[in-house]
């Protein structure tokens, strides 16, 4: 998927942070388009008396809510990238679960493969216990040559 043009601003802070954005992307293999925060719809009145918002909800306005270095910002977002913005963040949501999803399946492969290796370990010493008590039993039938 190509870069939003959502992503497009221009300036020296922007361009850092592009680079920053494509230095995470290309080690770890992420997708470009990844939309954290919660997209809403609220309505607002303009204030203007004849407006066809003064009798009823008001206009609708799109704003997006996230947190960036543990402060909460809330940015407006224009109604023509609503779609887009939607889209990336289902796609995005869809990708995070995946991953909680793998994380999930790893700790149960490994919790699974500690009872295995603790049963293995149990059938090792009970094995090991078995030769032992063999072992000391031919020990004990051996003839030893110097007594003949």
């Amino acid at each position: 998927m190509a870069q939003m043009h959502q992503f497009a601003a221009k300036s020296v802070q922007s361009s850092r942070l592009r680079q920053r954005k494509y230095e995470l992307v290309r080690k770890f293999g992420l997708p470009e388009n990844l939309v954290g925060g919660s997209l809403s719809q609220t309505h607002r009145r303009c204030g203007r008396p004849n407006c066809h918002c003064a009798e009823g909800r008001g206009h609708p306005l799109w704003s997006i809510t996230f947190s960036r270095h543990g402060k909460r910002r809330v940015e407006r977002v224009p109604r023509e990238w609503v779609e887009d913005l939607e889209r990336a963040a289902l796609s995005t949501q869809a990708y995070l679960d995946a991953i909680r999803e793998v994380m999930e399946i790893n700790l149960e492969l490994l919790a699974q493969t500690r009872v295995q290796e603790r049963g293995k370990k149990v059938r090792r010493r009970a094995k090991n216990a078995q030769v032992r008590a063999k072992n000391d039993q031919l020990m004990a039938a051996r003839i030893d040559p110097l007594d003949m």
